[in-house]
């Protein structure tokens, strides 16, 4: 498996929206992986920790998902942390 490709695709204080695209070799066969996530602290990002043992969740992933919609929620502030 190859390292993914981390794109920022915007910022907003603490919070950054990220592109990661990739690939996967199942049995031979080359499949590229794309899919986002939402970390609601950067640093938390950085450090690679999506999550704590007291509930705070620092990222949302999404896949399967249009880019352009993914930018839009980050837009909006459709999710909360």
């Amino acid at each position: 498996m190859n390292e993914d490709k981390i794109t920022v695709l915007a910022e907003r204080g603490k919070e950054v929206l990220i592109k990661l695209e990739g690939c996967e070799v199942i049995k031979g066969y080359v499949y590229n992986t794309l899919r986002y996530e939402w970390w609601f602290d950067k640093e938390k990002m950085k450090q690679g920790i999506p999550g704590d043992d007291g509930g705070h969740i620092y990222c949302r992933g999404f896949a399967g998902v249009p880019e352009e919609e993914v930018i839009e929620a980050f837009n909006k502030s459709v999710f909360k942390e």
